[in-house]
This record gives structure tokens, sequence and C-alpha cells, in this order.
């Protein structure tokens, strides 16, 4: 069973995890047309 404090650690390392991914899928989005040299 997990108590209250581990179980918001886990919510923050979920949270974190999510804004990572997030912010990894915007920068992504963003540079391939710079970064990136490939036929269109």
């Amino acid at each position: 069973m997990l108590n209250k404090p581990a179980s918001g650690v886990l919510a923050l390392r979920v949270g974190s995890t999510y804004h990572t991914v997030r912010l990894a899928s915007v920068l992504a989005a963003a540079l391939p047309d710079r970064l990136v040299e490939h036929p269109s």
C-alpha cells in the first residue's frame, strides 16, 4: 500500500515525466525544418 507521501511523490514524478515528454514533442515538432535535412 502507498501512503500519502509516497503517492504524492509518484504523482509528482509522473507529472514531471509528462511535462518532459510534452516539451520534447513541442521541440521535435518545431526543429525538423532546421535540423533534419530530408527531401520534401
